[in-house]
């Protein structure tokens, strides 16, 4: 039985934590991802996230220095 590939323009908050704290060797939380995601006006109306929009909207974040 072989997995289902992820599907990075509708993860949940919980998907992209997950991602993000084992790529990173730290714990980022559920919350923590929401947050930014409501931040950056990118929750759909499914309440997904695209992972893409999301690590744009940082790098944004990072080059501006907020």
């Amino acid at each position: 039985m072989s997995k289902s590939p992820v599907k990075i323009t509708t993860l949940t908050a919980e998907q992209i934590a997950k991602l993000i704290s084992g790529s990173v060797n730290t714990k980022i939380t559920a919350e923590i991802v929401r947050e930014i995601a409501e931040i950056a006006d990118i929750v759909k109306a499914d309440g997904t996230i695209s992972l893409i929009d999301f690590t744009a909207y940082l790098a944004k974040e990072v080059v501006s220095g907020n």
